[in-house]
């Protein structure tokens, strides 16, 4: 017989106690293998949600990149159908019928139709990749407004609509140059594609630190609700606006983007019926140097210019807006164009030739390069960027060491306007620069007093 103790005294509670210690502890391990496996649920899910998120993005960036790339490659083929187009009408080939120049004519509109949607597209991409660098500098809007209204005009197109410039003298903002002429065409083509008549008037005024740019219209006029759709991509008014007028929606969104890249605001003032009022602000400027990229003087700091007692050389005059020395073309010029791609050198060709100019060419550096060394001697050489095994870049060093910039003028000709391209092209030795497309009409930017076209 058990002795009585403590344990025999209490065993049922004891027992009870174990039995509560034993539960406590299975139904802690059990909690705790449910928390653990909960835990484990949550992140199973986050990755997976990640994971996902993360596909998305890489569908949507291939997406982009696709759209990138194609609009890219459909740039070449498209200048070159609209400027051979536009050659074969100036009579490149010969005299044509009226019905012939008609129907070139309206390939030239449709491929200039594309070729602006194909760089909406390209823009629109770049914005959303944040891959767009402006050229700051001072820039007047009054000036920069006839440009883009001398642009613009070709799309009335019989309407009977009036553009008026009532930008004040001297109305200077801080921004890009070539990106305010596309906001500000983006408004004036939107004003004209819903205007059949009446007045598109363009008007500036200075508030504080930002000057605001007013587009106006008579047109259809925009509803209320719709003043935040309007400004979205591949967004319009309404489904039959896209039907009636024509027109992508990509515009006013690209507008947006770069005048808040500029840090300013647009919105949109309107009522049905009564026409619209497009307004965005940007950083006001100033009229003098102090946001001037530098000119081909300041890039290139060039020798004293010493001529040989040699009568068969060029003749030599000054440009007298910079002081640089420049070439005095001849009658008939030989003009070396150096391109990679085919379709850019045959439609260059073309432009040239309609100015008695006398045209060879090469599809690289290296032919390029020889050519000079051994049988051919240009007046003028418009030198691509951008072409394989040697760059323009490396081309235009090259071609210093033997003749000055005064003795054989170099023209880049650049897909990328951006402001560090043309100082490298002007410190390897390069007069001027084009950017790409190339159209016939064309002047070179810098201070190189000529027109590539002989005007």
């Amino acid at each position: 017989m058990l002795s009585s103790n403590f344990f025999t005294e209490n065993v049922m509670q004891i027992g009870s106690a174990m039995e509560v210690t034993l539960l406590s502890l299975g139904l802690g391990d059990r909690i705790n293998t449910e928390r653990k496996a909960k835990i484990l649920a949550q992140q199973e899910a986050i990755l997976a949600h990640e994971q996902a998120m993360e596909g998305l993005k890489n569908a949507d960036r291939l997406k982009d990149e696709f759209l990138a790339n194609t609009s890219h490659e459909l740039r070449t083929p498209l200048n070159g159908i609209i400027g051979i187009a536009e050659s074969l009408t100036d009579g490149v080939a010969g005299s044509l019928s009226p019905a012939a120049i008609a129907n070139l004519s309206m390939i030239v509109s449709s491929g200039k139709r594309l070729a602006s949607l194909v760089s909406d597209i390209l823009d629109f991409s770049k914005l959303r990749h944040k891959d767009i660098e402006l050229s700051i500098k001072s820039v007047d809007m009054g000036p920069l407004a006839e440009v883009v209204i001398a642009v613009s005009k070709p799309l009335i197109a019989g309407k009977t609509v009036v553009i008026r410039n009532e930008i004040p003298a001297d109305c200077y903002v801080l921004g890009d140059e070539n990106r305010l002429q596309q906001i500000l065409h983006n408004l004036i083509e939107n004003a004209i594609r819903f205007t059949e008549e009446g007045d598109i008037t363009i008007w500036a005024e200075s508030r504080n630190d930002k000057v605001e740019i007013r587009v106006s219209d008579t047109g259809i006029g925009i509803s209320r609700d719709k003043f935040d759709d309007i400004f979205k991509s591949f967004e319009q008014a309404d489904a039959s606006t896209s039907r009636t007028y024509g027109g992508t929606g990509l515009g006013l969104s690209i507008s947006k983007q770069l005048v808040e890249l500029h840090g300013g605001s647009i919105c949109v003032e309107s009522a049905l019926g009564e026409g619209s009022t497009f307004i965005f602000t940007i950083p006001v400027g100033k009229p003098d140097k102090e946001y001037r990229l530098p000119d081909v003087a300041e890039a290139v700091s060039p020798e004293p210019l010493v001529i040989p007692d040699d009568e068969n050389l060029p003749e030599i005059g000054t440009n007298a807006d910079t002081g640089l020395p420049r070439l005095l073309i001849p009658d008939s010029p030989r003009v070396l164009v150096v391109d990679d791609e085919r379709v850019n050198l045959q439609v260059v060709s073309n432009h040239l030739s309609l100015h008695n100019f006398s045209v060879i060419t090469a599809t690289n550096g290296t032919d390029a390069l020889e050519m000079l060394e051994h049988r051919e001697e240009p007046d003028l050489i418009l030198l691509d960027v951008m072409m394989p095994r040697i760059t323009g870049f490396e081309v235009c060093s090259r071609i210093r060491e033997k003749f000055p910039p005064n003795e054989l003028p170099v023209i880049m000709l650049t897909a990328k306007n951006r402001s560090s391209d043309m100082m490298q092209g002007f410190q390897r030795g390069a007069n001027d620069y084009l950017s790409k497309p190339v159209e016939k009409n064309e002047r070179s930017h810098g201070s190189a007093p000529m027109s590539v076209w002989g005007g």
